[in-house]
């Protein structure tokens, strides 16, 4: 498969051929099937933003079941891992930068 280049935004969870505006924070150059990975992550990483509030629903106030609050950061880390291992020179240099790698 031939990789193209693509525009990524982690707040939005949008993945783009253009950069359509300013918005678009990483730069990353990926075959379709990288990127249909890196949209799972962002589709894991919706359900575990809204499982607290779906377990805070189903739980009740004043249980003592925890909800692991710690999933949502796995995937936003492994999404920036992700987005470091196919970007582009400029996009990790940036990544580094920022530090928002634990690898």
């Amino acid at each position: 498969m031939s990789k193209q280049t693509y525009f990524v935004n982690v707040q939005a969870k949008s993945i783009v051929l253009d950069a359509i505006s300013e918005s678009q924070e990483w730069q990353i150059i990926a075959t379709p099937l990288e990127v249909t990975g890196l949209r799972n992550r962002f589709e894991q990483l919706q359900c575990a933003d809204e499982a607290p509030m779906s377990q805070f629903f189903k739980i009740g106030i004043g249980s003592d079941t925890q909800v692991n609050e710690a999933e949502p950061e796995k995937y936003l880390r492994e999404i920036y891992e992700q987005i470091y291992h196919l970007g582009t020179s400029d996009t990790r240099h940036k990544l580094e930068q920022m530090g928002l790698l634990m690898i």
